[in-house]
């Protein structure tokens, strides 16, 4: 019978080097000893030791992201350009906001990139959204509570999205379009391999790497982002999808590349 614990930590006891004892006073008394207290608690340091460091980072991040929304919101308020967001971090982190710094991962993971902002902008937009008209705690409701009188009534944003929606669901074409703009992001967004190759058509054709976006029926504006980013890596997708039916004889691929070179498709896929 061996202790385990003992023997990863390389200590000298009987229960290191194997014993025929079986008796529950001996595997007591081991557990009492000097050696085994000791393993223990080092095993309790270690785990103490990762957890420390895992609430660190994901602290060190969490303060970093929130830091960028507040520019983004920032620049969403002053009207000012998104591309004007890069320049706003770097200024903030020049005057020692040490917080910003935390926001890059690596070299190619920085979050600094035009399209980031649009995406943080959505998520400001989906949280105001749920506090504005949550059925229990948002805001119509609580007014509602003081004064049962007051009527509550989507915003614009949200009535033109809800008009675009339902008309769109009476058009074969549009539904069409969605279901194929659908595949194309599950084609890529189910597999590494298949975005490292799109990534490096990019980088062949000389486009614009931008990433592809799914469309959510609750997201007011996935609709619109789906469909610019799908223009504006039409060629390089294409490219990849043919690529893939002929050299891999994927059929979906094929599908997906026939259905994008169609005149509806092409015609629709304008933002």
């Amino acid at each position: 019978m061996y202790c385990t614990l003992c023997v990863r930590e390389k200590k000298h006891n009987v229960f290191t080097v194997g014993t025929s004892n079986f008796r529950v006073k001996t595997i007591e008394m081991h557990i009492k000893g000097v050696d085994h207290k000791a393993v223990l608690d080092v095993q309790h340091l270690r785990r103490n030791n990762v957890q420390v460091a895992v609430n660190r980072m994901v602290c060190a991040r969490s303060k970093a992201v929130i830091a960028a929304m507040r520019n983004v919101y920032y620049l969403a308020k002053e009207l000012l350009p998104t591309h004007k967001y890069k320049c706003l971090n770097e200024l903030c982190i020049l005057q020692r906001c040490e917080t910003l710094a935390e926001l890059r991962v690596s070299e190619n993971a920085k979050y600094t990139h035009n399209d980031i902002v649009q995406d943080m902008q959505c998520a400001i937009n989906n949280v105001l959204k749920e506090d504005l008209i949550a059925k229990e705690n948002g805001v119509v409701a609580r007014l509602k509570r003081e004064n049962p009188a007051i009527g509550g009534t989507h915003c614009a944003a949200h009535k033109l999205n809800l008009c675009a929606q339902q008309a769109a669901a009476a058009i074969p074409s549009l539904q069409r379009y969605q279901r194929t703009v659908g595949s194309i992001y599950g084609y890529f967004s189910n597999s590494s391999s298949r975005q490292a190759r799109l990534k490096e058509m990019h980088v062949i054709l000389d486009t614009d790497d931008v990433k592809l976006k799914s469309i959510h029926a609750v997201r007011w504006l996935s609709f619109g982002e789906a469909n610019v980013a799908l223009h504006r890596t039409m060629r390089a997708v294409t490219e990849v999808f043919q690529q893939d039916a002929e050299l891999m004889h994927d059929t979906m691929a094929e599908t997906l590349a026939k259905a994008m070179l169609t005149y509806e498709f092409i015609a629709i896929n304008r933002p």
